[in-house]
């Protein structure tokens, strides 16, 4: 009701009726929408008339590849922000996803969700660790007494100016003039001898295999696991000592292997691995607060690299070598050379360690793209989506017969051959066939169109007219749009064709060229020219059915004659 109408003037070359469609809509700032198969219906192109004249329609869309929430939540965010869909609705239980809109809407989801919906890559990871340990002892020398005892005997004394004492066995000041050896026992330590050597060597092979998926933590831990106290101290009656734990508590340590990885699966057999490698063990225990606590050694690495598939990398081999050298003995005698092997003994001690960790990835399931997931999409012009229809069988044709152009039609038929036609909307219902007296005839106020179809005398002259059968009602003429000559553009008439009127008289063809030697006005013409063009007799309507079975198959030169979907 509030559409005004108005007058425009376009030239269109070998388009299809939708790109027909579409150019003058967007010259007339309009959108068009299908009514029924050979009514479309106009409208000012506004938000709020899209939204009152748009049909809706509803889909349940099952996503196979989902493993939490978050991600269904993820494709619908993806949904609303790329379609402009409000109305969404999660079914986390049957990762399912329940939209509302229009069917161009519903065709754009259905590749989203086909091209985001795959399984997500996997890769497997060996991890080899090896762990070499060496430890080398000598000990080779005499350990010589560092300590003497002097202790005083006391003697007994003698009439002949002996030894002498007191009766009690001690010392007086006039028994020191009787002093002698025998009064003085010395006690000296024993020396050892040492010769020995030791050799040791520890090997010590891990080779874990990881799978993982592609972005997800995986984690392996071989090895024990050791309590460890915790809890609060407090001073013990103000001397400085430290007391027992008070509300102590154990948590729990995780000593051995301990391997995190998170790989990302690339394009190209390209794998980046985010790890972090931990070899720790006991190496003593100390003394806390009377509490005995395990003492922790650890060797940790933290990498992130890009391998290929079957590459093996070397993260880190960590060495560790400690030397140490003792010696005791006597001083200035452990100097001599080989003397000093008398006077005092030499330890050495050696131990070597070393941890090497090798990587290696095999990619099992690699990211799936196909030409389809990468191939662009028309979706129109401004914020509305609008997207083509194809033909889902085996054997049709990639355009539906609005995207057909009239000039390409006739190509590759033979006579009587029959073209594939377009499936129904999705929106509507399939309506069973209706036989010729059933269908609807459009009256001159609606702007039915369908593709136009070459008549069989113009695309053969050589074939006559079929008869029409006895009880076939007259031939009706359409109302075929012309165009005029250049300078002045004009709708061409092979695009478009009205259906006829019953009842009308007929009209002598006239062909656009003739009629624009004739009428030189028409060039100068503000609007577009009409005339009424006879058309031969059509062949018998067929009885056999459409292929999509909603349209009245007849045949015209081997053309469906059926409306537009």
């Amino acid at each position: 009701q509030d559409y005004k109408t108005q007058k425009i003037t376009v030239e269109l070359n070998d388009v299809t009726l939708r790109e027909a469609l579409n150019t003058v809509a967007l010259q007339t700032k309009t959108f068009w929408s299908v009514v029924s198969s050979n009514t479309i219906l106009v409208a000012a192109d506004t938000t709020s008339k899209r939204k009152e004249m748009e049909n809706t329609v509803m889909k349940t869309f099952y996503l196979k590849n989902v493993s939490a929430p978050s991600e269904l939540q993820e494709a619908a965010t993806t949904l609303k922000s790329i379609l402009d869909v409000n109305r969404i609705q999660l079914i986390p239980n049957q990762n399912a996803l329940i939209l509302r809109g229009t069917t161009d809407q519903m065709v754009l989801a259905q590749k989203l969700i086909t091209d985001l919906d795959k399984p997500k890559p996997e890769v497997v990871i060996d991890i080899a660790i090896l762990q070499v340990s060496r430890a080398r002892l000598r000990t080779l020398g005499v350990s010589p007494p560092t300590s003497a005892n002097v202790v005083m005997v006391p003697g007994t004394s003698t009439g002949n100016g002996g030894t002498g004492g007191s009766p009690n066995g001690s010392f007086t000041i006039n028994s020191l003039r009787n002093l002698t050896a025998n009064n003085f026992q010395v006690s000296i330590p024993g020396a050892s001898l040492s010769y020995l050597m030791s050799d040791s060597d520890t090997k010590l092979i891990q080779n874990p295999e990881i799978r993982a998926l592609d972005n997800e933590k995986a984690t392996l831990k071989i090895g024990d696991r050791v309590p460890i106290a915790t809890g609060s101290f407090g001073a013990a009656g103000g001397l400085g000592g430290v007391s027992a734990l008070v509300n102590t508590q154990f948590q729990y340590l995780d000593v051995g292997v301990n391997i995190d990885i998170t790989p990302r699966v690339h394009a190209e057999g390209e794998v980046t691995l985010k790890m972090t490698l931990e070899v720790s063990s006991v190496s003593g225990t100390q003394n806390i607060g009377g509490i005995s606590q395990p003492v922790i050694g650890q060797r940790r690495i933290e990498h992130e690299t890009r391998l290929r598939d079957g590459e093996v990398n070397l993260v880190g081999g960590i060495l560790e070598d400690t030397e140490s050298n003792s010696l005791s003995g006597y001083p200035w005698l452990t100097r001599i050379p080989i003397l000093k092997y008398l006077f005092g003994q030499e330890a050495k001690d050696r131990r070597e360690n070393e941890i090497i960790f090798a990587i290696t990835p095999h990619i099992i399931r690699a990211q799936e793209v196909t030409d389809d997931n990468l191939r662009l999409v028309d979706l129109g012009r401004g914020s509305s989506v609008s997207v083509g229809h194809t033909d889902p069988r085996d054997g049709a044709t990639s355009k539906g017969l609005m995207d057909q152009s009239a000039a390409n039609k006739g190509q590759g038929r033979t006579q009587g051959q029959r073209t594939t036609a377009p499936n129904a909307s999705p929106s509507r219902s399939v309506e069973a066939p209706k036989t010729p007296a059933q269908m609807p005839v459009p009256t001159a106020t609606a702007t039915p169109v369908r593709p136009a179809t070459a008549s069989l005398q113009q695309s053969n002259p050589a074939v006559p007219a079929a008869a029409p059968p006895a009880n076939a009602p007259p031939p009706r003429p359409v109302v075929q749009a012309d165009i005029s000559p250049p300078p002045r553009a004009s709708l061409q008439a092979e695009n478009f064709a009205m259906r006829p009127q019953p009842h009308e008289e007929d009209i002598p063809p006239v062909h656009p060229a003739s009629q624009a030697q004739s009428s030189p006005a028409a060039a100068s013409a503000d609007k577009t020219s009409v005339r009424a063009v006879k058309r031969p007799a059509a062949a018998p309507a067929s009885t056999e059915q459409c292929p999509t079975g909603t349209h009245l198959v007849g045949t015209e030169n081997g053309v469906i004659n059926c409306s537009f979907d």
